[in-house]
């Protein structure tokens, strides 16, 4: 009778040794896992409120003209501030992004469309997440602007 005791005793012991092994392999790979996890929806929110947080940005003290005025005034071939549009635009974009100190994004695309044409200010991405908005002129007219990062 104390035999079976003992061989019942151990068998519980090994069920309880099998059950607390499987707890710490549940709570390895689940509970503490290293996984990153992608949020489409929370990645373009942040990417379309970078772009509209730019393109409000007023650039050139004496014009106090929006960037995304100047970035018209690109598609157009205009001057913004004494310069031409695209480079200034361009050099100034560079500036602001790089006093953001955004670590997430290191390269940004910009680019304007109307109707069939099409004016790239800045071509650093070929792939990446993409917002767009658009712009209506002073004059009326519509424009689509395109804002990349990756």
């Amino acid at each position: 009778m104390f035999k079976r005791a003992q061989i019942e005793m151990i068998g519980l012991v090994v069920v309880v040794i099998i059950l607390v092994i499987g707890l710490l392999l549940y709570v390895k790979f689940s509970v503490l896992r290293d996984e990153v996890k992608q949020d489409t929806a929370s990645e373009n929110a942040y990417v379309i409120n970078l772009m509209n947080g730019i393109f409000n940005l007023k650039l050139c003290e004496k014009d106090k003209i929006k960037v995304d005025e100047a970035i018209i005034k690109c598609f157009n071939e205009e001057q913004v501030c004494g310069e031409e549009a695209c480079n200034y635009v361009k050099t100034e974009l560079k500036t602001i992004i790089a006093g953001i100190g955004i670590k997430k994004y290191k390269n940004y695309s910009i680019w304007v469309t109307k109707g069939d044409n099409n004016r790239t200010i800045m071509n650093e991405c070929k792939t990446g997440i993409l917002a767009h908005t658009t712009i209506v002129a002073s004059d009326k007219e519509h424009y689509t602007a395109y804002f990349r990062s990756c």
